[in-house]
């Protein structure tokens, strides 16, 4: 029997810290949307494995707390965290201007 060739590694990316750009290991360069920051590395198609969108705390004074991201999505979040990239927390579902209680 002839031996499979081995597959191939897959390309990945990596943040390169500057200007929102990544380099991938097939030569690509890009940057992530205007909306995202590149964090880190991942897979060259799986861009949100580092291309995030961060979200921020806008109201301490909700029960449960109010954050917007840089997408302009509002969200409702259980526990406090100043930052953190949307998709990263189970405990937050979005929301609207005019619903801000689950």
């Amino acid at each position: 029997d002839p031996t499979p060739d081995p597959t191939p590694a897959p390309v990945t990316c990596e943040c390169t810290g500057t200007s929102n750009e990544y380099t991938c290991t097939d030569g690509l360069t890009s940057h992530c949307s205007d909306k995202e920051q590149c964090v880190g590395a991942g897979e060259k198609g799986k861009w949100s494995q580092f291309c995030k969108i961060q979200c921020h705390v806008v109201a301490y004074t909700h029960s449960p707390l109010l954050y917007q991201c840089i997408d302009g999505t509002l969200w409702t979040c259980d526990y406090f965290q100043a930052a953190w990239w949307k998709g990263e927390r189970d405990d937050c579902m979005e929301t609207s201007h005019t619903n801000l209680h689950r």
